[in-house]
């Protein structure tokens, strides 16, 4: 549980319930390499708008460009698939969730952090930072079970594949670089591993917890909603280890209670 000296609070309100992680079928699945694909998307998007590197022109132009895409599913065994029914209910759920979190995490954060806040990169990165979830087959995205170490192993390719995916875009190099290791903490204890020291990376920390605020308080195939108190529970134990910074941790109880997602009473 959350102590209330930490926060200054004595208890959270419940959590609101989302949409259910992939509750559609998956009929959108689309085979690349020598055979034909058709675009479905309902809308173009201009090379300028984060929307665009959710479409099916970009991410196979990605795949066509950058052979390390392909020897990274090569490698975990995954066919080049583009499974775009599950992108889509990422990209219009769980990502604007997380890019909602980040920005209101920054609103918060003392004037001491705010100089090494590259806002802009993380607008980008939330968005964008589960985008290499479009080859993780859906039988293991979602499963209606824990993943065993092999999937595991299948699903964590995801942060590696986003980063390549975009690699050759005009993004800036900070956003990929997000993109690729939001997924890592400040002991380097997440994944993938890291060449670079990110332990001082507040960018990182904030998209990070953002994610994973956003994926506890959300259904999944494998679990149901935390509510905030939850959710923060277990967030607050990252902070304790070290592993999430304690101003980034206050930036978010603080975002939830304006947003009225903790009861204003308990705070």
């Amino acid at each position: 549980m959350v102590t209330s000296g930490y926060l200054g609070v004595n208890g959270f309100g419940a959590g609101a319930s989302k949409k259910l992680y992939g509750t559609s079928p998956v009929s959108s699945v689309k085979t690349l390499g020598n055979n034909r694909i058709s675009s479905t998307d309902s809308f173009q998007y201009s090379k300028d708008s984060l929307h665009y590197f959710y479409t099916e022109d970009y991410l196979k132009s990605a795949l066509d460009s950058n052979p390390e895409i392909k020897r990274i599913l090569t490698e975990k065994g995954i066919k080049p698939e583009l499974n775009v029914q599950n992108l889509r209910h990422i990209q219009n759920n769980h990502a604007a969730d997380t890019q909602a979190i980040a920005k209101g995490i920054i609103r918060h954060l003392p004037k001491s952090e705010q100089y090494q806040i590259d806002t802009d990169a993380i607008h980008k990165a939330s968005y964008l930072h589960d985008i290499g979830k479009v080859f993780i087959p859906d039988e293991i995205l979602n499963k209606p079970a824990m993943l065993d170490s092999y999937e595991y192993e299948i699903m964590k390719s995801h942060s590696e594949l986003g980063y390549e995916i975009l690699k050759n875009s005009s993004l800036d190099e900070k956003t990929k670089e997000l993109v690729k290791y939001h997924h890592q903490d400040r002991l380097g204890t997440g994944y993938p591993a890291a060449d670079i020291d990110l332990s001082n990376d507040i960018n990182l920390q904030i998209l990070s917890i953002a994610d994973k605020y956003s994926a506890l308080t959300e259904n999944r195939s494998y679990k149901s909603a935390m509510s905030p108190e939850q959710a923060l529970g277990i967030i607050y134990a990252d902070v304790q280890k070290n592993k999430v910074h304690p101003a980034v941790f206050r930036g978010l109880a603080a975002h939830l209670r304006e947003s009225r997602k903790l009861a204003p009473q308990n705070c």
